[in-house]
């Protein structure tokens, strides 16, 4: 499967300004040969998404919360994306969401997450128009908006737009951002236009080899994050998907540099480390692994210094 090659101006021009810096060419810039020999990936639709495709745009995993795909068009092309299966010209209508709102009704759908595809790929009045058909209704009660336009085109930002998040029902901004490089000065002032007219702003992030698979690069782009009033909400493990092998590293390494992570950056700015299942089997949480049980109520406890104790919970009333 050859994947498209398609970046905004934007992303190019930071690519040049940082003189090509790895982190950024590696998501962003084709490289077919090594693409097209992925000797360690095999499955395309690691989420099985077509499983969970209820209705056009509607997609449904877990019991109270349903994705939207306004589009199935991105901003740009991220060599690591786990839906690049999917991706087509199948943009919602505003007439589409009739049997969306039906559907979260007889389901009493209480969160709903605008992803894609990025939805700030289609035009910005019908976007608010599907937001606002979705928060009108009593079930719900969380809406996500999940995107890379920080990173993408931060401009797409409007202060038009910002002025209708702002509502009682709160409407939570995840950015996808995977390293510091992204957060640029045009990007800061869009997050503070948003937290300012408070907007909650979080973050994920993709785990991804020669990306920011070291220490530093992770505390360097959580700090900075928590610093710009963006929550690290989401740190995943590389996806399994055909095509991105380059970019994999394995589970013990992951929790290595996880680990590393705890107790030496704001506690404020440690995610939630999630494993995607293959085959569509969701997302599973990784812990630190720190607290194990070893026999009954005795368990063995490895503190951030390096001890290994034996705690005995028997005596807890």
């Amino acid at each position: 499967m050859v994947y498209r090659d398609n970046l905004s101006s934007y992303i190019k021009e930071l690519i040049q300004k940082t003189s090509n810096d790895s982190r950024l060419v590696n998501q962003f810039i084709a490289n077919e040969k090594i693409e097209l020999n992925d000797n360690i990936n095999t499955i395309e639709d690691i989420a099985k998404d077509k499983d969970i495709n209820i209705i056009k745009g509607l997609y449904h995993r877990y019991p109270n919360k349903i994705l939207i795909f306004p589009t199935e068009r991105c901003l740009g092309s991220c060599r690591f994306c786990f839906r690049k299966n999917i991706i087509a010209d199948n943009d919602l209508q505003l007439q589409d969401m009739d049997v969306i709102q039906k559907y979260i009704l007889d389901n009493k759908i209480e969160e709903v997450i605008f992803s894609g595809g990025d939805s700030f790929a289609i035009d910005e009045k019908l976007l608010m128009q599907m937001i606002e058909r979705i928060r009108n209704l009593d079930t719900v009660k969380i809406i996500r908006l999940h995107t890379r336009v920080l990173t993408y085109n931060p401009y797409l930002i409007s202060e038009n737009f910002v002025k209708f998040l702002k509502h009682e029902k709160p409407i939570y901004m995840v950015f996808h951002i995977n390293s510091h490089l992204e957060i640029t000065d045009i990007a800061k002032e869009k997050v503070k236009l948003l937290v300012d007219n408070g907007i909650l702003c979080f973050s994920q992030t993709a785990l991804l080899k020669g990306v920011n698979d070291t220490t530093e690069d992770l505390k360097q782009l959580f700090t900075t994050l928590i610093e710009e009033r963006i929550k690290p909400y989401y740190l995943f493990h590389p996806d399994r998907v055909k095509g991105t092998g380059h970019f994999y590293i394995s589970l013990s390494k992951g929790i290595e540099l996880y680990n590393s992570l705890y107790n030496y950056i704001s506690g404020l700015a440690m995610p939630i480390y999630l494993f995607n299942i293959p085959n569509g089997h969701g997302h599973c949480i990784i812990d630190l692994n720190n607290i194990k049980r070893i026999s009954g109520d005795k368990y063995q406890i490895n503190t951030w210094e390096g001890y290994v104790l034996e705690y005995d919970d028997s005596n807890i009333k």
